[in-house]
């Protein structure tokens, strides 16, 4: 029997994941039988990979040839996070594609930082199509705001400030 040696875990993590322990348990959801959670993880594991790249430029084609607006903008792969501000045509897991008006800019999710939201999704379904997303490079570093325009997934404090802006009445 081969001896593994234990390191002592960082700082902070017993009390870390005693905390995610508790969540879970207090978590009202029902819980998810462990056959289920297996199969979609195999289901994951054998599926093909996806081109996130490909795939976030077939999504603003089809929304160019869907609008008048965005018909005939270059698009453009942001190398590193610029400022820019526009509705999102386009997402997936790995990119977010911007209208700015001259542009289509397609910027990697994960290097976008300190992303600021205002509605109630998780992950990547915050850069849906039709939100609002401004980065602006800052003293403190970049700062990216998403503005939740899906009303379903719209926090009660969002809601207000629609309603309060008079926002869809006629």
């Amino acid at each position: 029997m081969l001896e593994k040696e234990v390191q002592k875990p960082e700082d902070g993590y017993e009390k870390w994941l005693a905390k995610e322990v508790q969540e879970a348990i207090n978590d009202p959801r029902p819980s998810i039988p462990h056959d289920e959670v297996m199969a979609e993880w195999e289901a994951e594991k054998s599926a093909p990979a996806i081109d996130y790249l490909d795939d976030i430029h077939r999504q603003i084609s089809a929304a160019q040839n869907a609008n008048e607006i965005n018909k005939g903008l270059p698009v453009v792969l942001a190398v590193e996070a610029v400022d820019a501000r526009g509705p999102i045509l386009a997402s997936n897991p790995v990119f977010v594609a911007v209208s700015t008006g001259r542009q289509i800019t397609i910027f990697r999710i994960n290097d976008l930082e300190n992303v600021v939201y205002d509605g109630t999704c998780v992950g990547s379904d915050r850069f849906a199509k039709g939100n609002k997303l401004e980065i602006n490079k800052t003293k403190e570093g970049l700062k990216t705001v998403v503005g939740e325009e899906r009303l379903e997934v719209q926090t009660e404090a969002k809601k207000k400030i629609v309603r309060d802006r008079g926002v869809g009445r006629g």
